[in-house]
């Protein structure tokens, strides 16, 4: 059997562990599995065989064993050139990505932004929540050691270009209002979180944004009206794939990897990996 995986996203090692165990685990032979690329050179979709010594060589080269592939180029078109897979994973992505119905795609819950459909919970977020949470205590640490004659504010800008659970969850996290925009809903959170800390007579103030949220729309107003110190902090989505998945990402990739194992012994059908119950269930196409 030929076998495909691709991945869209931000690359998270957890999606890395669960292709290194694919290779591992195919003792008996049951597939020949390919990495499949977006090649930026010859501007095409590129197949690459992914064995025990390809893990020998990413190691060694410190490289990534897949890269993540541009959402623009998956189009019917493109994807002629894998029709010679039985199957292809898709790690992340979303219901676009099922766009041929010749090709049998199972779906694996991948993503830092905990957005997948139906799925409760996505491999790769709890990470990404845990160094969210990680990077404003670092902030708090400083903050809370150092005396203003004013307030300061804080917006956080974590990864995502809409609403995710993710910023909703940071902000929750570390005891902080967070807005979705920077029109008058986001506007009204700050001003009474701004009041409320004056009345508290505390020293500063964090607000969780993603970045579709203009932050310098945001500024122009609140510093018109309050007397703060507005200083913006970024977190990049670079920083939320780091090396080392928590344990609760861990757990999953064992999970998701045991059910795609199991799936493959059992002979793979279309459909999708979803997380409830903390379990991981097949749903058919």
């Amino acid at each position: 059997m030929k076998l495909g995986v691709v991945h869209f996203g931000s690359f998270t090692m957890g999606a890395i562990e669960v292709i290194r165990t694919l290779i591992e685990e195919n003792h008996q032979n049951l597939y020949t599995l390919y990495g499949i690329e977006w090649n930026r050179h010859t501007k095409g979709i590129e197949l690459k065989e992914l064995h025990t010594e390809s893990i020998k060589q990413a190691d060694y080269k410190g490289d990534s064993l897949l890269m993540s592939f541009p959402d623009q180029y998956w189009s019917n078109h493109e994807l002629e050139e894998i029709a010679q897979l039985d199957h292809v994973i898709v790690l992340g992505g979303e219901e676009h990505h099922q766009i041929n119905s010749t090709i049998n795609m199972i779906h694996v819950p991948v993503s830092i932004f905990n957005e997948i459909p139906e799925s409760s919970y996505s491999l790769g977020y709890d990470s990404a929540l845990n160094t969210v949470y990680s990077s404003v205590e670092k902030i708090r640490d400083t903050a809370s050691s150092l005396i203003y004659n004013k307030l300061r504010v804080f917006p956080i800008q974590v990864p995502g270009e809409q609403f995710t659970p993710l910023v909703e969850d940071a902000a929750l996290a570390v005891n902080a209002p967070f807005v979705t925009n920077d029109h008058n809903e986001g506007l009204t959170i700050i001003k009474k979180a701004i009041e409320e800390k004056n009345r508290r007579n505390q020293s500063y103030l964090f607000i969780l944004m993603d970045y579709s949220v203009d932050h310098k729309s945001l500024e122009q107003v609140i510093t018109t009206e309050f007397d703060v110190d507005w200083k913006v902090m970024s977190i990049s989505k670079s920083q939320c794939v780091g090396p080392f998945p928590t344990a609760l990402d861990q757990i999953y990739i064992r999970k998701l990897s045991t059910m795609l194992l199991d799936l493959i012994n059992k002979g793979l059908e279309p459909g999708r990996l979803v997380i409830q119950n903390h379990e991981v269930i097949f749903k058919k196409k």
